[in-house]
């Protein structure tokens, strides 16, 4: 599967390419399957949902 990133991106990717001694097709791998794996556990593609939903439930908990 082809892709392309945004030019930071891809920099970033580079980065951690070099920095681990990997290609940068494996780093955009590790990362995918990352992700995935986050996904697989709270099923939201967005961290930004999940973290916000992680914060109200821990306020419920404390208010309680």
């Amino acid at each position: 599967m082809g892709t392309s990133f945004p030019n930071p991106i891809f920099c970033e990717i580079e980065s951690l390419a070099s920095q681990h001694g990997l290609a940068a097709a494996q780093v955009v791998r590790e990362l995918f399957m990352r992700g995935l794996a986050a996904y697989q556990r709270d099923g939201h593609l967005s961290e930004v949902v999940a973290r916000s939903q992680e914060l109200s439930i821990a306020s419920q908990e404390i208010a309680a």
